[in-house]
Order: C-alpha cells, then structure tokens, then sequence
C-alpha cells in the first residue's frame, strides 16, 4: 500500500471512528450492520478479523 492510500485511509469516516472507539479495524462497523440485518453473531461468539494487520511497520 502507498502513502497516498495511508493518508487518505486516515481521513476515513469509519477509520476515525475505530480509533475513537478503540477498535483494531474499521470492519467492526461492517460487521456490526451485517448483525444488524441478518443476526448471524450471537452474544457469546467470538468473532476474528482474519484480514487485519498491524498498525506500525506493516507493508
């Protein structure tokens, strides 16, 4: 990923609100409307992003 793609992925609607919240990654609010709709994440599941990756140092 480029630094054009980095900056403009920090200007990000939803990547701002992640980092306000604490969350690791902004798919936690794609998540959260796919429950929303469909109801497939029950309270007790464990839920993994398998696509997400570090913060500092990631290329």
């Amino acid at each position: 990923m480029g630094k054009k793609w980095n900056s403009e992925r920090k200007t990000e609607h939803y990547y701002k609100m992640a980092k306000k919240q604490n969350y690791r990654s902004r798919a936690s609010y794609k998540l959260k409307q796919l429950n929303k709709r469909f109801k497939v994440i029950k309270s007790a599941d464990k839920v993994v992003d398998l696509g997400a990756a570090p913060e500092a140092g990631h290329r």
